[in-house]
């Protein structure tokens, strides 16, 4: 019997969810920092731009103001971020990452890397490139459709 696109799509949602939560476990067994893979992406972000607006942060996570201002009260707490107002705009706020965050941020890509290793170590170069391809184009389809 032939497989329906449906079928076939129903399939890869249940791979893809299977294949987060293993990710999620992964992350969850061996995370030796107390950070979220988000927070170590905010502390990535940050490190790029030196400086940004809570509004940059959350446009480029594609998350609300206030789910970065959740996420970042815990960094600030733990002193890995600061958070200061612009010079020129003392209403604006710029949140930076600090040498304790850049420290931390290390261990974390030792970490990630460790877990990417396990997760995709046994695929080919081929496959990794295929795969690559296929998310920037889904990734790129749910960017156009949020800015509709």
């Amino acid at each position: 019997m032939v497989q329906s696109k449906s079928d076939d799509m129903f399939e890869l949602y249940e791979a893809f969810i299977l294949a987060a939560r293993n990710w999620s476990n992964e992350w969850n067994n061996h995370n030796q920092i107390s950070l979220s893979p988000t927070h170590v992406l905010i502390l990535e972000l940050l490190e790029l731009d030196k400086v940004k607006r809570p509004s940059k942060l959350a446009q480029e996570l594609h998350i609300t103001t206030g789910g970065v201002t959740a996420l970042t009260n815990k960094l600030v707490k733990d002193g890995f971020i600061k958070r200061s107002h612009l010079e020129d705009d003392r209403r604006a706020i710029v949140l930076e990452i600090t040498d304790t965050g850049r420290t931390l941020l290390e261990e974390a890509r030792k970490q990630k890397m460790l877990i990417m290793k396990k997760m995709f170590g046994m695929l080919s170069d081929s496959e990794l490139n295929h795969i690559k391809e296929i998310f920037k184009k889904m990734n790129e389809r749910g960017t156009k459709e949020e800015e509709k």
